[in-house]
């Protein structure tokens, strides 16, 4: 029988502006920190969604900034993050998150949505970092 312990202390404040970091890069948000503020510098991204048979693998903090900062994207848009169950793994945390990109053209729609499934470790500067993150979009719309 399950008895209840001490709830387990997350840095709630540190992954949230992690996540917020990551939004305003991947939004192209002026004065956005940089990927370096969100990303180890041996991190990877794997991306899966529809028509994806195999996902694409960004290994490295420059590939992802080359990948996201070098992607033709002319809709303005902004990523709002939710539901976030951080759980310990070992030395870090375990992130599973919802999100949503809302498309600001057309009365703001949403252009895709999914999970987010991370990987954070401290850092030596305090801030928390992604080693790793899959993105897994369960629907966009057409042409995106």
């Amino acid at each position: 029988m399950s008895r209840p312990v001490a709830a387990p202390s997350f840095p709630t404040d540190a992954v949230e502006a992690m996540l917020a970091r990551y939004s305003a890069c991947a939004d192209r948000t002026p004065d956005a920190e940089g990927w370096e503020g969100c990303f180890l510098p041996d991190a990877e991204i794997r991306i899966f969604g529809p028509g994806r048979d195999v996902p694409l693998v960004l290994a490295g903090c420059e590939a992802i900034r080359a990948a996201f900062d070098g992607a033709a994207d002319p809709v303005p848009h902004l990523h709002l993050v939710t539901d976030t169950v951080i759980e310990p793994d070992g030395a870090g945390l375990r992130l599973d998150s919802c999100f949503a990109r809302v498309d600001l053209a057309e009365a703001g729609r949403i252009g895709s949505f999914g999970r987010y499934l991370d990987r954070a470790v401290p850092c030596d500067d305090g801030r928390w970092r992604m080693s790793h993150r899959d993105i897994r979009i369960r629907a966009r719309l057409s042409g995106r």
